[in-house]
């Protein structure tokens, strides 16, 4: 998959086929857990993942006086990102979000109220989740400039916010770990 963003800069996205299925995979334990349906964003969206679940019915009085029960539609309850890591849980103090990622996710608490949670999976198979309204972004170091990619995507490069691993909440211990 890949998308020219002009003549003079191309700006190459490239989603594989392990990408799409490592994220559908975290989508469906997370919609398990939430008890929601996480919905796919466009794939230039800044976050992978809204969360959906359907409201409770409402009844109303109509124009004749009479009780009248609406069918229930789907809210937004959250927004999700997903990352899979290619190391174990604790071979490293923290992790790296774009920061252009976690932006629009203080944007998305801060006018909608709606929380924004960063979902991971680490290659020891432990997954976690960091509910990114509750990390402190005022820390001196809280802010770095990766300037290497692994993937070699230019995509990958620029400033990132360090989230400590003792923000997540574990919902998995390893493969064989379930909380």
């Amino acid at each position: 998959w890949s998308k020219t963003m002009s003549n003079t800069e191309p700006f190459i996205v490239n989603i594989t086929g392990e990408d799409i299925a490592n994220e559908d995979r975290l989508a469906l334990i997370f919609q398990k857990k939430w008890k929601c349906t996480l919905k796919k964003e466009d794939f230039m969206h800044p976050i992978d993942f809204s969360c959906w679940r359907i409201a409770e019915p409402k009844t109303i009085i109509d124009e004749d006086g009479l009780e009248k029960v609406l069918n229930p539609k789907m809210e937004l309850k959250a927004w999700a990102e997903t990352r899979v890591r290619g190391h174990k849980f604790g071979d490293f103090p923290t992790i790296y979000l774009a920061l252009k990622k976690f932006m629009f996710a203080k944007d998305v608490i801060n006018n909608f109220g709606k929380p924004c949670f960063f979902i991971v999976e680490w290659s020891d198979g432990t997954i976690g989740f960091a509910d990114l309204s509750k990390v402190d972004a005022t820390a001196d170091d809280f802010l770095h400039y990766q300037n290497v990619s692994k993937r070699n995507q230019k995509r990958d490069i620029g400033t990132v916010v360090e989230i400590n691993i003792d923000d997540f909440s574990i919902i998995q211990h390893g493969y064989n770990g379930l909380s």
